[in-house]
């Protein structure tokens, strides 16, 4: 759609629906499992022995499966208009929002690669729908190129100034436990509850459990005779999204029949910390906090571009 003063707002709705496609299964149920002591033993009692598996005869293994699926959905929406003043610029916003019940086939930092039910005791794959591991619910991506000469200001002669702004919503993400609690020798179990939890919305941790908290309330019981599984589903949590402004100021000057480009550069301008996802796992002694950056902090670096 045409605007006025040279300017156009172009919007669409973009739907994709995805069957068939791979993932990783363990149909003979997984490699681990929690353990209880009884009186009546002295030595550790598994929760899942060996004839708890469909084939007792053989142990975990691995298949690819073509049984997943996924939707996409988003509104795009992207306004650009001609140089005013010497000033272009252009921005896209999407809304969207991507479902499935398998994203990767190997495992992430944000989720597993497998059910949290891989013998389909209990929910099975459709226990897993939700949103994608790679969802982004909302980005806004601008841009600008600035003839600062326009201005009309002597001093700014040959000067331009550029600039990309982004900004996205955080990753989902799961958070696990370290026990077994259906009882299917895979330790993607899931959490039962989310009380007992604290959000921080700074710094390096993102989640963290309140004083005096136990674990143990937050997970499923595990029973091999009534295997249960979490009543929250996968990609519960979000991390945090990026705010980024990168920066760029250049100076061109003609020397002899030649175009000389002096540029100073600036990324992350503003040296925001952008924490990636935390440790997961809720017995680890890092549960919760970052452990790594989704974007370095600020760099700032000179160019020259001689041109003939």
């Amino acid at each position: 759609t045409l605007l006025p003063g040279r300017s156009r707002l172009r919007v669409l709705w973009v739907g994709t629906f995805g069957r068939s496609l791979a993932r990783l299964a363990l149909p003979n149920g997984g490699p681990y499992t929690s353990s209880r002591y009884l009186e009546s033993r002295a030595d550790p009692e598994p929760l899942f022995d060996q004839a708890d598996r469909p084939d007792p005869d053989l142990g975990a293994w691995e298949e690819f499966r073509s049984d997943a699926s996924s939707c996409y959905n988003a509104l795009e929406t992207e306004f650009e208009t001609a140089a005013v003043a010497g000033l272009l610029f252009r921005a896209s916003y999407t809304w969207s929002h991507s479902i499935d019940d398998a994203t990767d086939i190997f495992s992430t930092s944000g989720g597993s690669s497998v059910a949290q039910d891989e013998l389909g005791r209990v929910g099975g794959l459709g226990a897993e729908r939700s949103s994608s591991s790679i969802d982004v619910r909302h980005r806004l991506a601008a841009h600008f190129v600035w003839d600062l000469e326009r201005l009309g200001y002597r001093p700014l002669v040959g000067f331009a100034l550029s600039g990309v702004v982004e900004l996205a919503s955080g990753q989902p993400y799961t958070i696990v436990t370290s026990i077994d609690s259906n009882v299917d020798g895979v330790l993607t179990d899931r959490l039962k509850t989310t009380a007992g939890l604290v959000f921080h919305d700074s710094g390096s941790e993102l989640v963290s459990l309140l004083p005096g908290t136990d674990p143990q309330t937050l997970i499923v019981r595990a029973r091999n005779d009534r295997p249960k599984t979490s009543a929250l589903g996968r990609n519960a949590f979000r991390g945090r999204g990026i705010a980024n402004v990168d920066l760029a100021l250049s100076r061109t000057f003609e020397v002899r029949g030649a175009r000389l480009e002096l540029r100073l550069e600036a990324f992350n301008v503003f040296n925001r910390p952008h924490y990636g996802l935390p440790v997961r796992v809720l017995e680890s002694p890092g549960f919760g906090s970052s452990t790594e950056t989704s974007l370095p902090a600020r760099i700032v670096q000179v160019g020259l571009r001689i041109g003939f």
